[in-house]
């Protein structure tokens, strides 16, 4: 049945891209990304509760050829649960980037006991994907990085002050 599901998806996904292709100029998603080729953010929700062992098997072969099919693959890693995946995630070759929910009642994006995880993803040459980000962290988180592994990493956030959004962005 997954194997009827994602050749669907993938119909669907094609068959509506034919039809923007002449329009519009790229993709985007409900992740408010955009792409000037084929992206969305893959994602299985319930691999929270899924072993290693049974995430390699049900899992990771169909996220393996998501990313074959599309030029600029996410992974919504959701919840602290997936993390026993991030290795096998960070081996799919044509994986962009991943992106991060901590999950209710945790730690936001900004927390530095998440700074190790990021470097990790960022030393596998992927992107990391932080949306809800506080505003008022981002300066300061950014100092935990690199010039070179900041490039790799993508802050949402926001602010109702153009003023503070103009200084915070000559900052960074």
């Amino acid at each position: 049945m997954l194997d009827k599901i994602i050749e669907l998806w993938h119909s669907c996904y094609n068959e509506l891209y034919n039809l923007l292709e002449g329009e519009e100029q790229g993709t985007s998603a409900w992740m408010n990304l955009w792409s000037p080729l084929k992206w969305y953010p893959i994602q299985c929700d319930y691999a929270y509760m899924l072993s290693p062992k049974l995430f390699k098997e049900f899992v990771l072969p169909y996220l393996i050829e998501q990313c074959e099919r599309l030029d600029h693959p996410l992974y919504h890693l959701d919840g602290i649960g997936q993390i026993v995946h991030l290795d096998d995630l960070l081996k799919i070759e044509n994986l962009r980037g991943i992106q991060w929910v901590p999950g209710e009642g945790k730690p936001d994006v900004g927390s530095e006991i998440w700074i190790s995880m990021y470097k990790k993803i960022i030393s596998e040459e992927k992107n990391v994907v932080l949306s809800g980000m506080p505003f008022e962290k981002v300066s300061s988180f950014l100092n935990n990085f690199s010039t070179k592994e900041s490039k790799r990493i993508l802050i949402q956030t926001w602010t109702s002050d153009y003023f503070k959004a103009l200084e915070l962005l000559n900052k960074v």
